[in-house]
């Protein structure tokens, strides 16, 4: 599976990264576009908080700089994947 990560801007407001791939928990299909403003600010999802891992609930993430979102994105989506891995739920 690859999966692929890369920075888009819709606009000046809103910075987004496209995440798109296999969910490894379900192995079905996924394309998420996660955004923050320009500025900074927290890391958003379909209009909500995005938190550690991905997840809807902990601490939620928050970028400074818009350009760090890519890197926040990546290293999320890995945590996010280990998981997957440990609870042994990876489909590939």
């Amino acid at each position: 599976m690859t999966v692929r990560a890369r920075i888009k801007v819709t606009n000046e407001l809103f910075p987004t990264v496209k995440l798109a791939g296999l969910d490894p928990y379900t192995g079905d299909q996924i394309e998420w576009e996660f955004y923050t403003p320009r500025g900074g600010g927290y890391v958003r999802l379909n209009g909500r908080q995005v938190c550690q891992r991905l997840g809807g609930m902990g601490v939620t993430l928050w970028v400074d700089d818009a350009e760090k979102l890519l890197n926040t994105v990546r290293r999320e989506w890995r945590l996010y994947r280990d998981d997957a891995r440990r609870q042994g739920f990876l489909h590939e």
